[in-house]
């Protein structure tokens, strides 16, 4: 079925700050109030689209565009976390 798909862990969303001139964000500001204000709603998040929404529509974009003239971009799965050990019972005092 197709709701109990296993995710693919690459597709976890990842914080990572994105260092941009101030005139750039501020146009990134602009189509994301235009966005909200025509009611158009993050498919992410299922609220008005924000600033991140474009950035990452934006990067979507460009990197499908790459893809088409320099071919796929291959990349690694993601190293599996380490589980920590469970704390011992009894221990200390």
């Amino acid at each position: 079925m197709e709701e109990f798909k296993t995710r693919d862990p690459l597709d976890e969303t990842f914080q990572r700050p994105v260092r941009l001139p101030l005139r750039l964000w501020a146009k990134v500001d602009v189509l994301a109030k235009r966005a909200a204000a025509a009611g158009k709603v993050s498919p992410h998040t299922n609220r008005p689209v924000s600033a991140n929404d474009i950035v990452r529509s934006f990067v979507e974009h460009s990197l499908s565009a790459h893809e088409l003239t320099e071919g796929e971009i291959r990349v690694a799965p993601p190293p599996a976390a380490k589980k920590k050990p469970a704390a011992k019972k009894g221990r200390g005092t």
